[in-house]
């Protein structure tokens, strides 16, 4: 993955996670992003149970982008 990019509207959780996905995506390949958890999200951010939703949310909107990718 060369670049990664987002456009999220909501809570500042739901953009720090889709951030911190995207710096991690590059350089990555498609295995290794498909192997992020939210556990990944939940000790990289500090994120409180109740915050999980938001990890959750990028998980799902990386395995639609690289399903319509193709990959």
């Amino acid at each position: 993955i060369a670049q990664a990019a987002f456009a999220v509207f909501g809570p500042p959780v739901a953009i720090a996670c889709a951030d911190w996905a995207c710096e991690r995506l590059q350089g990555r390949t498609i295995e290794r992003a498909r192997s992020l958890t939210s556990r990944d999200f939940e000790q990289a951010l500090g994120l409180a149970p109740a915050e999980r939703y938001a990890a959750l949310l990028v998980l799902d909107a990386l395995e639609a982008a690289l399903t319509d990718w193709g990959a």
